[in-house]
């Protein structure tokens, strides 16, 4: 009878366990719902050759499936092993699209009953690349007594490459590192993060879906030490047919920035000084002078010199009035041939003068018992500051002796 018992009681157990097992893992009417599957995105290289960009996130898309099978199959599925993907390949233009989305297994098989959302949303703009040059901003300053030239960074790279929504690049003008010139004494080189800035050299509001070539720019800032000293300008008035009044001279800088290294500067005079020529130029002008500095010397500014004269003019005429000086005693000399000469001076100068207002002067000192040559200078009576020139600086004199 106990026998009888424990056999009925087992056989109850093994019943009820195939029971449990065909309920719980064989039923085909079982389902599940699995939560947050990523969503996989494919065709992007699609939209690059459409020239469109997705300009909403995408990297925490998810979906929540509910999925219907045996409960073996069902067991094995999670949000690990369950795929989902999108085609990108769908969109044909810029806008708000809703894409229709792909479900696969990678253990199992399960019917997908429910999913939600029914779509994948995602938002397309025009896109654009373009090239746009990198510019320093400086930040702080260095030491007194130091230069930090500004002007001619040197970079590995001078322009880089954005690209993104069309709205947003062609808002961009620029890529901005910043550079620190706090208490630098020497040049120094670091890698700087770029900023991208618009028109108002302010950086974009926005550039979340901008993409740049470069990460960072290697610049190399020169710093030197510098020297101020006063400049100096000297006009040279000799054979210009000037005189000073006329003139009017005009310097850009009252002193200049020289900057190098502490030994070239060393060997900088304390004052730049330099010589204007001014039978070298014919009316008011302006120039640009260039100093002569020890090497690893430069200077900051530019040095420009205006200078305020009146407009200059020639003029030949025939000279036939000549004045002997320094004859020895007891000879006379006599200029037998007129000479043409040469007369810079003010145009309106110029017009008022006849050959009877020109003097040859003839320096007679050397002169012997024998006709021969003398020098001889001109002049212009009452306008002794114009220049004249003949073609040839000394004259033929013929020589008598004085009869008692």
């Amino acid at each position: 009878m106990k026998n009888k018992v424990l056999t009925l009681l087992l056989s109850l157990a093994i019943s009820f366990g195939l029971w449990l097992y065909v309920v719980t893992v064989i039923s085909p009417e079982s389902e599940t719902t699995i939560y947050n599957v990523p969503v996989e995105l494919v065709g992007s290289g699609y939209l690059d050759t459409q020239d469109l960009i997705i300009v909403s996130p995408t990297d925490g898309l998810r979906v929540n499936l509910t999925l219907g099978g045996s409960r073996s199959d069902l067991n094995k599925l999670n949000n690990s092993n369950v795929t989902v993907i999108a085609d990108l390949s769908q969109i044909t233009h810029a806008g708000e699209h809703e894409l229709d989305y792909s479900v696969s297994f990678q253990a199992g098989t399960a019917e997908v009953l429910a999913q939600n959302p029914e779509h994948i949303t995602v938002v397309v703009a025009d896109k654009l690349t373009k090239t746009v040059p990198v510019e320093v901003n400086f930040i702080g300053s260095v030491p007194g007594g130091y230069e930090a030239e500004r002007q001619n960074v040197a970079m590995d790279h001078t322009t880089v490459t954005v690209s993104g929504p069309k709205e947003t690049i062609s808002k961009i003008m620029s890529a901005m590192i910043t550079v620190d010139l706090t208490g630098k004494m020497t040049t120094f080189a670091d890698d700087y993060p770029l900023t991208l800035c618009g028109f108002d050299r302010l950086p974009i509001a926005d550039d979340s879906f901008v993409t740049v070539n470069l990460e960072e720019i290697r610049a190399v800032v020169q710093v030197y030490q510098m020297k101020r000293v006063p400049l100096s300008i000297i006009p040279d008035y000799t054979n210009s047919g000037l005189q000073e009044e006329m003139v009017t001279i005009l310097k850009s800088v009252e002193a200049v920035t020289l900057i190098g290294n502490s030994d070239a500067l060393a060997k900088v005079a304390d004052a730049l000084v330099f010589t204007v020529v001014m039978r070298e130029y014919d009316g008011a002008t302006t120039i640009v002078l260039t100093p002569e500095l020890p090497s690893g010397v430069h200077c900051k500014e530019e040095i420009e010199v205006r200078i305020a004269m009146p407009e200059m003019g020639y003029r030949v005429l025939t000279v036939e009035q000549f004045k002997p000086t320094n004859v020895p005693e007891g000879l006379t000399v006599r200029v037998t041939e007129p000479f043409e000469v040469t007369i810079r001076g003010p145009r309106e100068k110029l017009d008022g003068i006849i050959a009877e207002n020109i003097v040859g002067t003839v320096d007679c000192t050397n002169v012997t018992a024998t006709s021969g040559y003398a020098p001889v200078v001109y002049t212009v009576e009452g306008y002794e500051y114009l220049y004249v020139r003949g073609a040839w600086e000394n004259v033929f004199i013929e020589v008598h002796h004085t009869e008692n």
